[in-house]
């Protein structure tokens, strides 16, 4: 990307940055209430692989994009990113803790 006005990294930084809240609130609404605090470091942790990830992979293929495009598609990603790393999260501790879900119907 040979852009000399904007530089990448700065674009997906600020996505990265402007998908936190609205992600974070939706980690925080899908985590189970002992959990939560995991979810929102969980979904910052996905929100950086994703960031980390499109950086990479647009530097090594060299393919051109405009800074729209480049900052829509990397906030749409880092949005889902901080949502997938919360879902993560959650599903480690309940793998690690092997705790049942007491508010199922069985129960």
């Amino acid at each position: 990307m040979n852009n000399y006005l904007v530089d990448p990294i700065i674009l997906i930084a600020i996505a990265a940055a402007l998908s936190l809240p609205f992600g974070l609130l939706v980690a925080f609404q899908v985590s189970l209430p002992r959990s939560r605090f995991l979810g929102m470091v969980g979904g910052v942790i996905g929100a950086a692989a994703v960031a980390a990830a499109v950086y990479y992979f647009v530097q090594v293929t060299g393919i051109v994009i405009d800074a729209l495009s480049y900052f829509i598609g990397g906030f749409f990603a880092c949005s889902a990113g901080v949502i997938i790393g919360a879902v993560l999260a959650n599903f480690l501790l309940d793998l690690l803790t092997r705790a049942g879900d007491a508010s199922s119907q069985e129960f």
